[in-house]
């Protein structure tokens, strides 16, 4: 599950401050087991610097019935490595 919630915090940065980022931490908790047949990622950005974002992502499994479980949460500190609206 990690390597997704990674893209998923990134992501969710690049939207605010665009492509030049790399992921400088992050942590999960896990609530509970991934079960289901759909897994889903959402991402939200908490807060927008100039050199670092903090994003969060929920991760939710779907179960056949479509019922939704929310099994983990991260956290994630986003490097800005190339403000997109600086000359490079």
């Amino acid at each position: 599950m990690s390597p997704g919630s990674d893209n998923t915090l990134t992501l969710a940065a690049g939207t605010v401050v665009g492509s030049g980022l790399i992921t400088s931490g992050f942590t999960i908790d896990y609530l509970r087991p991934a079960t289901g047949v759909i897994l889903r990622a959402h991402g939200q950005v908490v807060r927008a610097g100039r050199t670092r974002v903090v994003t969060r992502c929920d991760v939710i499994t779907v179960d056949a019935a479509g019922m939704q479980t929310l099994c983990a949460v991260t956290q994630g500190n986003i490097a800005v490595i190339e403000p997109d609206n600086e000359p490079r």
